[in-house]
């Protein structure tokens, strides 16, 4: 738009300088066309911005919904937090999906959980036409429809002459092969149906960039994460479990002790602490305020619950699981987590 009003400012100064009605007929007439393209394009950069605040506003009223329940009773408010984390994974899940080709699972997905308001699928969508081009090696459709060498497999040597002007820098033109200048490419194509060079013999020497790049290309152009939110949020998460003593046995409480989620966490930091949660190695349940940890004379440490209910059936006594040893319950004393 920048350029266009500065084509009519100087049409303005050349309308005082016009000495005869037919010359400030024309350039009227050129005042008026450019008007009514800026026009089109204000309204299409207006409607464009409105449809940016309202997807902005959905979110805004999206996170905002997550403190809305603050009067409630403590019930309604841990339903509407479930409800609240569900929608937000599922967001997450659809962004992945988009970020790794699979539109289809994720249209389906955002709208079997009515998402389809807060996630990016409109820009995805556009680069979807993109990325089908690029894997059946198909140049000449979205992907690069404007390029010098296809254009002229078409037979379109005027439109592919106007491309290498515009596209094709003097410098690049000045050190390029002699048998490869691009209009004599055009006049040889059509003086004897080949091609000049190997270089541009057929469209399997095309250098097409992989889908992944137009996928990036895409984020960048509509200001998006370059990386996935989904991914993100899981990295953080294993990274704040995994201590040094993640690795050995699987502890069924601790997901970083899973195998599958021990893969996912091999080349992720580990936390500054050495326990990421106290787990009774007996019962497999957290040690917290409301199940202490009790420590045995020989040093093992278990949750008091399972010490309470091993007493019980052993008539007051505690057989420890890894040495065998047997304490009275009394024996046991509280530790205190610093």
């Amino acid at each position: 738009m920048d350029k266009d009003i500065s084509i009519l400012t100087k049409n303005s100064d050349d309308l005082t300088k016009a000495k005869t009605q037919q010359d400030v007929n024309q350039i009227l007439t050129g005042v008026i066309d450019k008007l009514s393209k800026l026009k089109r394009k204000a309204d299409d950069g207006l409607e464009e911005e409105v449809d940016h605040l309202q997807s902005a506003k959905r979110r805004l009223d999206y996170l905002r919904a997550q403190t809305a329940t603050g009067s409630s009773s403590s019930s309604h408010r841990a339903t509407c937090q479930r409800y609240w984390e569900r929608r937000r994974i599922t967001c997450m899940m659809v962004d992945y999906f988009l970020r790794h080709g699979l539109h289809s699972t994720a249209q389906r997905l955002a709208k079997l959980h009515d998402v389809e308001q807060l996630t990016n699928l409109p820009y995805f969508a556009a680069c979807q036409g993109v990325e089908k081009s690029l894997m059946s090696a198909d140049t000449s459709s979205e992907a690069v429809a404007w390029d010098f060498v296809k254009l002229v497999q078409q037979g379109r040597r005027l439109d592919a002459v106007k491309y290498a002007r515009k596209h094709l820098s003097p410098e690049a033109t000045r050190r390029r092969r002699p048998s490869c200048w691009p209009n004599e490419i055009a006049a040889f194509a059509r003086r004897w149906g080949c091609w000049p060079c190997p270089a541009t013999k057929t469209a399997n020497r095309l250098r097409i960039p992989a889908p992944h790049r137009a996928g990036r290309v895409n984020c960048a152009v509509f200001s998006i994460a370059s990386g996935s939110i989904f991914c993100a949020n899981l990295q953080t998460g294993l990274s704040a479990l995994k201590t040094n003593q993640c690795g050995g046995q699987a502890l069924s409480g601790v997901s970083v002790c899973q195998p599958h989620f021990g893969q996912l966490a091999q080349s992720l930091p580990k936390a500054q602490y050495t326990q990421s949660k106290l787990i009774c190695p007996i019962s497999r349940l957290p040690m917290d305020h409301d199940n202490p940890p009790m420590a045995l004379p020989n040093g093992n440490i278990y949750s008091q619950k399972s010490l309470l209910e091993m007493a019980q059936r052993n008539g007051g006594y505690i057989i420890c699981p890894r040495t065998q040893n047997r304490f009275e319950l009394n024996e046991a004393k509280r530790v205190y987590i610093m």
